[in-house]
Parts: C-alpha cells; sequence; structure tokens
C-alpha cells in the first residue's frame, strides 16, 4: 500500500527508575483483569477510531537526553526479552480494513502493575469515508501540474486516514505518487483561529519532516517539496495539498505493534528523531499542551444558552456533554496542573513525531518507515513514548537505557490526559459547525460518547 503521506550500577539504576515511574504514572495498573476488560468495553463501540489525526530549549535541572549518545544507540536497543516486548492484546479485526478493532490492557502477569490504561492503549484503525464535495479533481490536477510539473494520467481516492483526504496519482507516464489534502478548518486551535495561522503551522510540521530527511533520517516518509522548495501548497482557502512518493511497502493497523521486531524498529526511528540537530528542529511547532477547540468545549461544558442548530447532531452531543460535565472538568483540572510541571523542565524538550503508533508506520524492502508528521513538535519526550509502550515497561526501559533519562510519570500522564480531552473538544467543535449527519458524523458521535464515558473512570476525574 503507498504511505499515506517505523549491566552498570548506574544502568540497573536508570532502569529501575524507569519501571517506577510507569508505576506511579498508572494508578489503575493493579485492576483485576475483569475490571480492566469491563473498563475496556466502553470502547468496543469505536468503529475506526479518530486516532490518525493530522495535530526553547533552555536549562533545566533533572535528567537532559544526550542527543549523541541517543544517534549511537538507535541502532542497537533490543528490549531484554521476547515475552517483555510482546505483552500486547489487539482483538477483533475483520482482516479487509473496515475495522472494528478493540484493544486493551489485560494483566501482564509478572509485570502486570506496569499495565496502561485501558483507554490509553486502545487505538484502533479510521478512515476518511468520503472526499469532499467542494474540492473537484480539476482543482488538483492544477495544483499538481502548477506547483509540482505533474501531469495527471489518473486520480482515485483512498479512504486511508481519518484526519486528511488521499488520493493516489498516476501520471502520463505512469509514475506513482500520493496526495494528502487537509481541510484547515479543522487544524484551527479555537473559533478564532485564523486559516492563516492554521496552514502556517502544517507547513513548519511538514518543513521539519523535510529537513530531518536532509540530515539522515531516511525513514521519514516527507513531502515532494514544490518547484519552489515548498513542502505543501494552499488550494482554494480551505485546503492544504502536499505530494508524497509512492511507498511499497507493509502498512498496519491501530492498535498494538505487530511484533517485538516492530516495536523495536519503531523506537530506533523515535529515539533518532529526538537526537535531531538543531538544524534539523530549527522551525518546528513548540509544543504548548493547549487542548484544541478548547473555547469550544467550555462554551459546551457551562450548557447556557441555545444549542446551535446545526445539524442532527448538535442536540444529543450538547446533552451528553453537559452530563459528563464534572468528569471533564476533574480531567481538565489536572491536566492543568501537568503543563505547569512540563513548562518547569524546558530543557527536556526534544522533537517528537506525536503519533508514532502502527497505524503510522510501514515496512519496506529497506527497512522500517514512519509516516503522518503533520503533528510534530518540540515537545517533552513522553509525548511519544506514551503511545508506544506496551504496559511492561519495556519501550521505558530501553528509552532510559539509551538515553540516559528516566521518562517522567507526570509527562506520561500529561499526554494521556491531552489525548481524551482533544478527542472531546474536536468533536464538541465538529457538531457545533454545520453537519448534514454523514457516515463520518454517526462514528464520531459514537467516538465522542464512549471517550466522555472512559473519562468517568479515571482516577484524577474521579470525585
Amino acid at each position: 500500500m503507498a504511505a499515506r503521506t517505523a549491566a552498570s550500577p548506574r544502568k540497573t539504576a536508570t532502569r529501575a527508575s524507569a519501571r517506577s515511574t510507569y508505576a506511579s504514572a498508572c494508578p489503575g495498573a493493579a485492576a483485576t483483569a475483569a475490571s480492566q476488560a469491563a473498563s475496556a468495553s466502553t470502547y468496543r463501540s469505536r468503529i475506526r477510531s479518530r486516532y490518525a489525526r493530522k495535530t526553547s530549549e533552555s536549562g533545566s535541572s533533572g535528567s537532559t537526553a544526550n542527543p549523541e549518545r541517543i544517534w549511537r544507540s538507535a541502532s542497537s536497543y533490543r528490549p531484554e526479552s521476547a515475552s517483555s516486548r510482546a505483552r500486547w492484546y489487539a482483538c477483533a479485526a475483520d482482516g479487509r480494513g473496515s475495522s472494528d478493532i478493540s484493544t486493551w490492557c489485560q494483566p501482564a502477569g509478572d509485570r502486570g502493575e506496569n499495565r496502561l490504561p485501558a483507554l490509553s492503549a486502545a487505538f484502533q484503525g479510521g478512515r476518511v469515508l468520503t472526499p469532499p464535495d467542494d474540492l473537484p479533481e480539476d482543482l488538483l490536477r492544477a495544483a499538481l501540474l502548477r506547483d509540482w510539473g505533474l501531469r495527471v494520467g489518473s486520480l482515485e481516492y483512498r479512504a486511508v486516514g481519518r484526519g486528511s483526504h488521499h488520493w493516489e496519482v498516476t501520471d502520463a507516464e505512469g509514475g506513482r505518487r500520493f496526495v494528502s489534502v487537509d481541510e484547515l478548518t479543522t487544524k484551527r486551535l479555537t473559533l478564532t483561529d485564523p486559516l492563516d495561522a492554521a496552514y502556517a503551522r502544517l507547513r513548519a510540521a511538514l518543513g521539519t519532516a523535510r529537513r530531518l530527511r536532509e540530515h539522515g533520517r531516511g525513514f521519514v516518509v516527507a513531502p515532494i517539496p514544490t518547484s519552489g522548495g515548498e513542502p505543501l501548497v494552499r488550494v482554494g482557502d480551505r485546503f492544504a495539498l502536499a505530494l508524497y512518493p509512492y511507498v511499497d511497502g507493509e502498512s498496519f493497523r491501530w492498535g498494538a505493534f505487530s511484533s517485538a521486531a516492530h516495536l523495536r524498529g519503531v523506537l530506533d526511528m523515535v529515539l533518532a528523531v529526538h537526537a535531531a540537530p538543531a538544524a534539523a528542529r530549527a522551525h518546528a511547532p513548540v509544543d504548548d499542551f493547549a487542548i484544541p477547540h478548547f473555547d469550544e468545549l467550555e462554551l459546551g461544558l457551562a450548557g447556557t444558552g441555545d444549542v446551535p442548530d446545526t445539524g442532527p447532531y448538535a442536540g444529543p452531543a450538547a446533552r451528553l456533554l453537559v452530563t459528563h460535565a464534572a468528569p471533564v472538568r476533574r480531567l481538565l483540572a489536572r491536566h492543568g496542573e501537568l503543563v505547569r510541571a512540563a513548562r518547569a523542565q524546558p530543557g527536556r524538550m526534544v522533537l517528537t513525531h506525536g503519533e508514532p503508533h502502527p497505524g503510522n508506520t510501514m515496512r519496506t524492502v529497506d527497512g522500517w518507515r514512519l509516516i503522518d508528521w503533520d503533528t510534530v513538535r518540540v515537545a517533552p519526550p513522553e509525548r511519544d513514548l506514551w503511545l508506544m509502550e506496551p504496559g511492561d515497561g519495556s519501550v521505558l526501559d530501553g528509552y532510559a537505557e539509551a538515553t540516559g533519562a528516566a521518562p517522567l510519570a507526570e509527562m506520561l500522564e500529561l499526554y494521556r490526559s491531552w489525548w481524551h480531552l482533544a478527542d472531546v473538544a474536536e468533536e464538541t467543535s465538529r457538531f457545533r459547525a454545520p453537519h448534514a449527519g454523514t457516515e463520518d458524523d454517526d462514528e464520531s458521535f459514537t467516538i465522542l460518547r464512549s471517550v466522555l464515558e472512559h473519562i468517568g473512570t479515571l482516577p484524577a476525574a474521579r470525585v
């Protein structure tokens, strides 16, 4: 499939520290198998999940990763045992791509105390099922010819990503490329955020992917630059278009990594990204930890005033949010505490991918590839690590051994809470805007309901 656009006393102490911080980051990790399965069941209704969303350095006290050491270690790290590397639980895929995948944590035997909470490991695949009505193919063809000199023979829409629109392009000579189009309205951070600002953030992220590749990170599937050297172009007011090479290789579903080698390969790539030189990260966006569409989330939580008559889900979504307002507000308060802790440690910031889950990886004859770089940010390393950790501590241990910097419990919790809150805010924003009740809308309402139900089970959101 095409790319949509992978012992000394000190070391012993470092590994023990990583295990300890991880255990403290998972307050519900000692739950029984039955209670974890019950928590996970709230996500069995999540069909084609939205987790494909297309989302400084100064002195500090505390551990700081050594970039040169990361780079030297990236190709040599190996988790300590097959059993600890492979404790993943991914369930119920139909095998043909129209997924109804439920992934959740079960006790991990000898290291079950380190299990992730159910939702935090529950990544499930999704697709944008319908192309935008107001983006005709002739506009795409014109942009490809004007900015890349590409004469299009055929364009075929591919429903392969929940966050962006994708087309497979065949040129007049039979060569293949991949087009990714983002709706800039979905990249806004607030109601008043200009589309120009959303475009600038996306341009900075994709430009960083180009620079990473230029600095030796050959696993980065970066956009093909335009004739003017840009990573993408504007199409009309609402859309941004990027062109990618067609990558032959194996793609993967959301959820568990396919094997220990898969997880190891992705960790190696993440280590190399985190070790990026200053020149590669110079223009990268910096994570401000803000919840996108927080202004609309606040309006919805208040439950005052008339519900906007924007479509069939406006009323149900508004009532659902008000019903769950109390636990959401408690999680927001905890998130604020964690953000303050992160800002107190600016020296820990590295370049991060943002979503290094299996669905953003490919295996080719030349090795692993990491795709979908629109979420790249300078951020604490836990922004990538929480998403990769299977619950047995192997990723956190491996990262600590490779870098000398143990992942921090509070930062792992920060990014888990951010993802939950961002999902609620983005779906709230979706239904406060005009919508027609499409299949994508049906799915989004299911996601909103499931996430809200799960938030109510989190220790930070309970009274």
